[in-house]
C-alpha cells in the first residue's frame, strides 16, 4: 500500500539514516567564471521562491544548503544558499559537494536492476551464489530482492568495530564491497528473511558485493560506467577518506543546543564513511542530483518500463511498509504518486522527491545534521506548480576537459637574473590543482614536477647558465572521475649566476620605487637576495606607492594596499583581498634565533572594516603562518603605528619550519564594507626592516664517529639530515661515520605524501602515509614541539603505510615526518612536517551526579561533562542482582534516561569517562548512585509528568483523532531503542512496546473512546502528546 509522504497540514517524512564516524583533510578552490547557478524562473517567481527557501533556512538553522527545482520534467532552478564553511566564508552554490547519505541506496538498486535486465543477476538468487564469503544463516536464505527491500534481517547496528578500523586502514582511496563483509557478516539475523521489514545499511552493502560479483567489476566502477558517465553527472563520486576533502566540498555541522556548530572531531562519522559506501557513501552536487531525478522520472536508466515499475512497486505491503527497491513510494500533498528517498548522517542531509504524474520535483542537499531535509522540503515542493518559467532549457555547462593555463609571469626566451624564478599563470575554471613540469630538455625528459593548488610557485636552485623548459596544466582528479587540460605553451628561459643570498639587516622605505599603480605588475622591485611580487584576489583590489599614504612619516613614498568594496544590486556584500609578497633568500639564516620584523603602518578608511595581517613561511612549499594581525589589535586609524620586535624564527620553529632560500613574507589587506555606498579601505606600510645574525657555521664532522646515528650534538646544537644534507657512510670496520655532505646526495625520486595521524591516545598515535613503489624501508622522525632532538624509527614493513608509535607524553604537541629509502639505498627528501596533540591523561571523572524524573519505570541520570572524554560508559543494576546493563553515551551529553525499570525497586548506577579510542583507557567508575522507583502510579501524578515532557523532535503521529489504530513515525536509531507507553485519562497503562524506529502501528480497537496519552523515550530524550479516540 502507499503511505502519504507529504501532507498539507502536518508534514512529515519517513527517515532512513545511518550514522557514521571518521577523520579527514580539507582543500577547496576559489571560483571565477564557473557556472554556479541556473534559473529559468521569472523575476517574480525567483524572488518568491528565494523568500520561501530563506524562511526555511532561518527556521532550521541551516549553514550551507543547495536546492534544485524540476517543473514538467525539466530543471528550472539550481542555487546555493549560505556557506560551505563559515570559517572561510566560502559560499554554497549549485556545484557544492555534499554527502548524499542514504540517497545512495537508490543508485545501488538501479545498478542491481540493470544487471537483472542484462540477465547477469536474478533477483531471486541466494546471495551466497555470488558472495560465498557470506556465511550460511540459521534463520534462512537471503535473496537479492530481500536486500533491496530491507527484508533480509541484517541488522543496521550490529557490527565488528575492529573490522571497521582495519578496513579503514586498508582502503583509504577505494571502496571494496567484498573486504567490507568482515564488518557485519558474522552478526545474527533479526528474523527469517522475507518475513519482516528492517531498514538495513549493511543489507545494501551486501547488495553491492553481489553487484560486484555479478557484474564482474568493482561496484564503484560499475556505478561510473553504467550511471555516472552515461548521464553527465560531473561531481558525483564515492567518498574516500584518503581523498577528503573533495573539490568544493562542504564542511560538516551539527545542531547543538538549537544552533549549528562545526563538527571538529566527530570520530568515524565525520571523516570516514567509505566502509558503508553503497548504503550512504556517495557525495555530489545538487546539479548532479537534479539531473539524476530528471533521468529517473523519464526512465533513462532501464531498457524496459517494467523494470522501473518493479523498482517503484512497494515490496512490503503486508508489513504495512512503503519501500520499493531503493525508493520510498507514497503520495504528495495533492495525492499524486511520490517517488523519493532522503538521508542523514554527520554533516549531511539530503532529499530527492518527485511525482511521475506531474513531473515536478525537488532535490535538497545540506551540510547540517540534526535537521532533516524532509522537514523543510514540503514547503518548497508545493510551490513549484505556481512558478512561472521562461528562457532556454537547461543544459549541463560543466566541461569535460579544462582550458589550458597561460603562463603570464615571465616572457618566453628571457634570461633570469638568478637561478630562482617565480612562475605565475592564470586561473582555470574547475581546476582543483596544477601540475608544473620543468626540465633542461625541450622534450621534458627527466622532468621534475610540482603539484600545487595555488596560481604561483617559486622554483629555486636551478643550475647556473642553463636552458630550462617549463609547462603547466590544470587538473581536477574528481570532476567526471578525473579530467585535465592540455599542457600550456612551453616557456623557455635561461638562468644566470647564483642570486646573492639576502644579507640582513634588510630595509625598505620605498623611496627608490617609482610612483605607480601596481594593479597588474607581478614584480615591482628587486634587489640582491629579494624581490617584491604582487598577487591580487578580486578585480578591484589595487596597490600603489603613494606620496601621502603614510602622512609623510618618512620621505615621500610608502606602499598602500587598498580594497575597493561595495554591495551589489541585491545588497550582497562583496569584499576583496590583495596581497604583496616579499620573497627573501635566507639560506644563511636557516638556524638563526634572532630574526625580527619591524615596520610602520597606517590604517585608513574604516578601521573596523579592515582585516589586515602579515603571514610568513619558511619556504614557498610550507603552509602560511599568521605572523602579525592588527585587525584584532584595534589600532588607531589615520595615525602612524609602529610594530617592532616581531619574532619570525620562533613562529617558524614552533610550526616545524625554518628560513630557506625561498622564504616569504605576505602583507595582506582584506576590505569589508558596512555601508551601502562603497568605500575605500586600506593600509599603508613604510620602513620595513628585518634583522638577524647568520646561522652558526657547521664544523667539519668527518672526525666524529657515531654508529647508526643521524642526529648528533655539536657545540650544544643538534643537526640532522634536514637542511644542510648530512648522512652516514660505512667505514671499513662496518661503523658509520657522520660526514658533512654540503654538496649533493642521491635521493629517492618520490617523497612520501598523504600523511595523516589517527587513533591518537594519551600515549600513542598511528602515523599513515601513501606507500612508495620500490621502497625498501621508511624512516619516521618525531619529537615533542618543545624538544630539539628528533626520535628516529626505521620501519621495514612497507606493505602498509602505517606505524603505531607508543611511549608519548599525554596532552603534548608532537611533530613528525618521514623519508623513504629506495632499492639502491638512497634516501628521499623529508616529507612535510605533521603535527598533532596527544590526549589528556588522566581522564576527568564526571562530577555533579544526580538522578531526577523518577517514575515507576524510568529515571533520568545527569552529570557534568568531562572536557577530555571521547565518550562515557554508564552501567546500572537492580540492587541485589548480579546482572548489570552497560551503555555507551556520546561526549558532550550530560543526561541519559534509564527505562524499563521495575516499580518499587532500588537501583544503583555508575559512570566513567573514556579518553582513548580503546575502552580500557579511562577513569575509574564513579561512586555508586542509588534511587528508588515509584510504585505503580495512578491518576494525576503520572498525567502531570507525561504532559510536561516535550524534548524529542522529528516525530509524527497520525491520524488524530483515530478510531481503531494510529501510526507513529520515528527516526531510526543506530543502537538504542524507543520505549513507547500509552496511558488512558486515569493514568493506567494500556500498552507498552519497544522499537528501533520507522513506521509503528498502535492498535487500540478494544479501548473506549476518549483521551489517551503517548510517551516515547529513546534513552536520551522524551516526547509525550495527547490523542483522541472516537467511535
Amino acid at each position: 500500500m502507499n503511505s502519504t509522504i507529504f501532507k498539507k497540514n502536518n508534514f512529515f517524512f519517513i527517515k532512513q539514516t545511518f550514522l557514521f564516524t571518521f577523520t579527514l583533510l580539507y582543500s577547496f578552490l576559489s571560483f571565477n567564471q564557473e557556472n554556479t547557478s541556473f534559473s529559468r524562473l521569472s523575476p517574480t517567481s525567483e524572488t518568491y521562491i528565494d523568500s520561501v527557501i530563506q524562511g526555511e533556512i532561518n527556521t532550521h538553522k541551516l549553514v550551507g544548503f543547495s536546492v534544485g527545482l524540476i517543473k514538467n520534467g525539466e530543471i528550472v532552478y539550481l542555487k546555493g544558499y549560505g556557506l560551505l564553511d563559515s570559517a572561510t566564508n566560502q559560499a554554497a552554490n549549485a556545484n557544492s559537494i555534499y554527502r548524499y547519505a542514504s540517497v545512495s541506496k537508490t543508485f545501488t538498486a538501479i545498478s542491481a536492476l540493470q544487471l537483472w535486465e542484462d540477465g547477469l543477476l536474478d533477483l531471486s538468487d541466494d546471495v551466497r551464489i555470488h558472495v560465498p564469503e557470506y556465511p550460511v544463516k540459521p534463520q534462512g536464505t537471503i535473496h537479492v530482492n530481500h536486500l533491496l527491500a530491507h527484508q533480509s534481517g541484517i541488522s543496521t547496528s550490529n557490527q565488528d568495530n575492529s573490522a571497521i578500523e582495519q578496513y579503514t586502514v586498508d582502503h583509504p582511496n577505494d571502496y571494496d564491497a567484498i573486504d567490507a563483509l568482515d564488518i557485519y557478516k558474522n552478526e545474527s539475523l533479526l528474523f527469517t528473511p522475507g518475513t519482516s521489514y528492517h531498514y538495513s545499511n549493511y543489507g545494501y552493502q551486501l547488495a553491492s558485493a553481489v553487484i560486484a560479483r555479478a557484474g564482474n567489476a568493482p561496484f564503484v566502477s560499475q556505478l561510473r560506467s553504467r550511471i555516472f558517465d552515461q548521464h553527465n553527472y560531473p561531481f558525483l563520486q564515492m567518498e574516500h577518506h584518503g581523498d577528503f576533502y573533495l573539490y568544493n566540498q562542504a564542511s560538516h555541522y551539527n545542531i547543538v543546543g538549537g544552533n549549528a556548530s562545526r563538527v571538529i572531531d566527530g570520530g568515524r562519522d565525520n571523516t570516514d564513511i567509505g566502509f558503508i559506501g553503497a548504503a550512504g557513501g556517495l557525495v555530489g552536487s545538487v546539479r548532479d542530483l537534479a539531473q539524476f531525478t530528471v533521468d529517473f522520472m523519464n526512465n533513462n536508466f532501464f531498457d524496459n518500463r517494467s523494470t522501473l515499475d518493479t523498482m517503484w512497486t512497494v515490496h512490503t505491503p503486508s508489513l504495512n511498509g512503503n519501500y520499493g527497491f531503493g525508493v520510498i513510494v507514497g503520495t504528495d500533498y495533492k495525492g499524486d504518486t511520490a517517488i523519493t528517498h532522503n538521508g542523514a548522517l554527520v554533516g549531511g542531509n539530503s532529499l530527492y522527491f518527485f511525482s511521475p504524474e506531474s513531473k515536478n520535483g525537488i532535490v535538497l542537499l545540506g551540510n547540517v545534521s540534526g535537521t532533516q531535509a524532509y522537514t523543510y522540503g514540503p514547503a518548497i515542493y508545493k510551490e513549484i506548480e505556481n512558478l512561472t518559467v521562461s528562457g532556454p532549457a537547461y543544459t549541463n555547462p560543466i566541461p569535460h576537459s579544462l582550458i589550458k593555463p597561460v603562463i603570464n609571469s615571465i616572457p618566453n626566451n628571457s634570461t633570469c637574473q638568478s637561478t630562482n624564478i617565480q612562475l605565475d599563470w592564470n586561473h582555470v575554471d574547475y581546476a582543483d590543482e596544477y601540475y608544473i613540469e620543468y626540465a633542461k630538455a625541450p622534450n621534458f625528459n627527466n622532468a621534475q614536477q610540482i603539484v600545487t593548488k595555488e596560481l604561483s610557485v617559486y622554483i629555486s636552485n636551478l643550475q647556473e647558465y642553463k636552458d630550462y623548459y617549463i609547462r603547466v596544466k590544470a587538473v581536477n582528479r574528481y570532476l567526471y572521475g578525473g579530467t585535465e587540460s592540455l599542457w600550456s605553451n612551453t616557456l623557455h628561459i635561461k638562468t644566470s649566476g647564483m642570486q646573492v643570498p639576502t644579507t640582513l639587516p634588510f630595509f625598505e622605505d620605498f623611496e627608490d620605487i617609482q610612483y605607480q599603480d601596481i594593479d597588474s605588475n607581478n614584480n615591482f622591485s628587486n634587489g640582491n637576495g629579494y624581490y617584491w611580487s604582487y598577487n591580487p584576489i578580486g578585480v578591484n583590489a589595487r596597490i600603489k606607492a603613494g606620496t601621502d599614504c603614510a602622512y609623510k612619516i618618512s620621505g615621500n613614498r610608502s606602499m598602500s594596499l587598498d580594497g575597493l568594496v561595495y554591495r551589489d544590486s541585491i545588497g550582497v556584500q562583496l569584499f576583496y583581498t590583495n596581497q604583496v609578497i616579499l620573497n627573501l633568500d635566507l639560506i644563511n639564516y636557516e638556524n638563526s634565533t634572532d630574526l625580527n620584523l619591524a615596520f610602520d603602518y597606517v590604517s585608513h578608511g574604516s578601521v573596523w572594516g579592515n582585516d589586515c595581517d602579515i603571514w610568513v613561511r619558511g619556504s614557498d612549499s610550507d603552509p602560511w603562518l599568521v605572523l602579525y594581525d592588527w585587525y584584532h589589535t584595534r589600532t588607531a586609524q589615520n595615525a602612524v603605528n609602529h610594530a617592532q620586535n616581531i619574532d619570525i624564527d620562533a613562529l617558524l620553529t614552533s610550526n616545524g619550519q625554518k628560513p630557506s632560500s625561498g622564504s616569504q613574507l605576505m602583507f595582506r589587506q582584506k576590505g569589508i564594507l558596512y555601508t551601502s555606498n562603497g568605500m575605500l579601505d586600506g593600509v599603508t606600510f613604510d620602513n620595513i626592516s628585518i634583522t638577524g645574525t647568520p646561522s652558526p657555521v657547521i664544523p667539519n664532522l668527518k672526525s666524529i664517529t657515531r654508529c647508526n646515528s643521524y642526529t648528533w650534538p655539536v657545540n650544544g646544537m643538534s643537526y640532522t639530515s634536514t637542511g644542510l644534507y648530512t648522512d652516514t657512510i660505512a667505514d671499513q670496520d662496518g661503523c658509520d661515520s657522520i660526514v658533512n655532505l654540503d654538496l649533493t646526495i642521491n635521493t629517492c625520486s618520490a617523497t612520501p605524501s598523504g600523511l595523516d595521524t589517527r587513533f591518537i591516545s594519551d600515549v600513542s598515535a598511528n602515523f599513515y602515509w601513501d606507500t612508495i613503489p620500490g621502497a625498501i624501508s621508511y624512516k619516521i622522525m618525531y619529537r615533542r614541539s618543545s624538544a630539539n632532538q628528533w626520535e628516529n624509527v626505521e620501519f621495514r614493513n612497507v606493505q602498509k603505510g602505517i606505524l603505531k608509535v607508543s611511549g608519548l607524553n599525554p596532552n603534548t604537541k608532537y611533530f613528525w615526518a618521514i623519508r623513504v629509502k629506495d632499492s639502491g639505498g638512497n634516501w628521499s627528501n623529508i616529507s612535510d612536517v605533521q603535527n598533532f596533540w596527544t590526549l589528556a591523561n588522566p581522564c576527568i571523572l564526571p562530577s555533579n551526579l544526580n538522578t531526577s524524573g523518577i517514575s515507576s519505570s524510568m529515571a533520568r541520570i545527569t552529570w557534568t561533562d568531562a572536557s577530555n572524554a571521547l565518550y562515557y560508559k554508564v552501567r546500572y543494576f537492580k540492587q541485589g542482582s548480579n546482572s548489570k546493563t552497560t551503555l555507551r553515551v556520546s561526549s558532550g551529553r550530560e543526561k541519559y534516561w534509564i527505562t524499563g525499570l521495575d516499580a518499587s525497586s532500588t537501583y544503583n548506577w555508575q559512570i566513567k569517562a573514556v579518553c582513548s579510542y580503546r575502552d580500557r583507557t579511562g577513569t575509574q567508575w564513579s561512586n555508586i548512585q542509588s534511587f528508588n522507583t515509584d510504585p505503580d502510579q495512578s491518576s494525576s501524578n503520572r498525567l502531570q509528568f507525561v504532559e510536561q515532557i516535550d524534548e524529542l523532535e522529528n516525530i509524527a503521529v497520525y491520524p488524530n483523532p483515530f478510531k481503531e489504530s494510529f501510526t507513529l513515525e520515528l527516526p531510526e536509531l543506530e543502537s538504542n531503542k524507543y520505549f513507547i507507553e500509552v496511558f488512558n485519562i486515569l493514568g493506567s497503562k494500556m500498552l507498552e512496546k519497544s522499537s528501533i524506529g520507522g513506521q509503528i502501528d498502535i492498535e487500540l480497537g478494544n479501548a473506549d473512546a476518549g483521551i489517551y496519552f503517548v510517551r516515547i523515550n529513546n534513552g536520551n530524550e522524551i516526547k509525550s502528546f495527547k490523542l483522541s479516540k472516537i467511535n
